[in-house]
């Protein structure tokens, strides 16, 4: 496998890169394995896709960040591995949170009889993680202003961990839409 790219060109489709333990998109045989000294299973893999105006996605299992196209902006993809330890952290979170036991579609309640506004254009987040076998799926579309809920607090802090893990890697800024905004 080749070394991890760090100067931003585009990942070969289909392609996986290893940084220190063995990360592949083929189907998990379901056992419950850790390498020595990981937090995470070994079989732990996730895509995380969000935004508001246009989306970007993590794909862990192909080793990419990609954001789509954006008016007359090409969609981009460029490398991106996680270390382990980035993975552990995540991992990490995910199980503190509860991650594994949010319905697929996650909300903030609304307290019966009481009104909320919406934001728009809100932020939407989708997460598809594979850990030990089972694959779980989270989507949310954050969009209510004024109530919040400790689930909904957590899953940001999630969110938060995963976007600043992304914005310190090279290349990643370079992906960034020009002279566009919300429309």
């Amino acid at each position: 496998m080749p070394a991890p790219n760090t100067a931003g060109t585009a990942a070969r489709p289909g392609s996986v890169t290893q940084v220190g333990t063995t990360r592949t998109n083929e189907p998990s045989t379901g056992s419950s394995t850790r390498s020595v000294g990981r937090a995470s299973p070994d079989d732990f893999a996730f895509i995380f896709e969000y935004g508001s105006c246009w989306s970007s996605r993590l794909d862990t299992f192909a080793g990419t960040y990609s954001r789509e196209k954006v008016l007359h902006n090409p969609a981009v993809t460029i490398e991106l591995v996680l270390t382990p330890d980035e993975l552990d952290t995540i991992y990490r979170k995910m199980e503190q949170i509860g991650f594994f036991q949010y319905p697929e579609q996650f909300a903030i309640r609304v307290p019966e009889g009481r009104s909320a506004a919406t934001v728009t254009p809100a932020s939407k987040y989708h997460f598809q993680v594979r850990s030990d076998g089972a694959t779980k799926e989270v989507r949310w579309h954050d969009n209510i202003v004024g109530y919040t809920s400790p689930e909904a607090d957590r899953l940001r802090e999630l969110i938060q961990i995963i976007e600043r893990i992304i914005q310190t890697r090279p290349g990643v800024n370079d992906t960034r839409a020009q002279g566009v905004g919300c429309v």
